[in-house]
């Protein structure tokens, strides 16, 4: 496991240190969790969103299926 060296202010690191300690947890611990999320699956970009909306543009949120559609095959 590699070692990260990381600088911040003073009072926000003790800030963080206090809830830390309040949430039985470290700092450390909470980076790791961090690191692993953020290096996970990347998060859909605005124009990821833009395709997929379009993509099902041709369906309807809520109502009931019209005739035609519900004897579509």
């Amino acid at each position: 496991m590699r070692n990260v060296t990381l600088s911040g202010d003073d009072a926000l690191i003790e800030g963080a240190l206090r809830r830390a300690e309040s949430e039985h947890a470290t700092l450390n611990n909470l980076f790791r969790e961090w690191l692993a999320r953020y290096a996970g699956e990347p998060r859909l970009t605005p124009e990821d969103v833009c395709r997929t909306v379009a993509a099902a543009g041709h369906f309807r949120a809520g109502g009931g299926l019209t005739r035609e559609e519900r004897n579509e095959r």
